[in-house]
């Protein structure tokens, strides 16, 4: 299954609430910390931030004749952050889901990723998929697909079905 990643992007209020007393500038917003090689702190120098998403949205904001301010937000607040209108851009490697586009407007996907189970290479031959990891601790994001796809195999599991 191939999956979408996507920038947020705020409207109405957020619009006018991010620009609201920046001049020609324009808020985006992002993990800084946790959202590489999409946006991260510039290791020569941690005030800024570089990254594929920072490029592009540099790149829109030019096109409205702003530049863009990075505002820092934990990787789980983004989506709320956009609503709330405290940035115009949402970063980060978001993941185009239905549940996100039936309450934020999202921009045409312009990467596509799969998930992928990840494990120790001496683990490898016997965890190949989610029902081999019954019992062990697994790991990842949370707010993401991979989150999700998670939650719903030990719901599966619980009622004795498999995903």
């Amino acid at each position: 299954m191939w999956l979408a990643a996507v920038l947020l992007v705020g409207t109405g209020h957020a619009r006018r609430g991010a620009a609201a007393g920046d001049g020609r500038r324009t808020r985006v917003g992002g993990d800084a910390e946790g959202g590489s090689p999409y946006v991260e702190a510039d290791p020569r120098d941690p005030a800024r931030v570089v990254g594929f998403e920072v490029d592009i949205a540099a790149l829109i904001a030019s096109k409205l004749g702003l530049r863009p301010r990075f505002q820092p937000v934990q990787f789980t607040s983004i989506d709320a952050s956009v609503k709330r209108g405290d940035f115009v851009i949402g970063l980060s490697g978001i993941e185009d889901t239905p549940a996100r586009r039936a309450t934020l407007a999202v921009t045409v996907p312009y990467y596509e990723f799969r998930e992928v189970l990840t494990v120790r290479a001496a683990d490898a031959p016997s965890l190949r998929t989610l029902d081999d990891l019954k019992g062990r601790r697994v790991g990842t994001l949370g707010g993401t697909i991979a989150y999700e796809i998670l939650l719903e195999s030990e719901a599966a599991r619980r009622r004795g079905g498999l995903l």
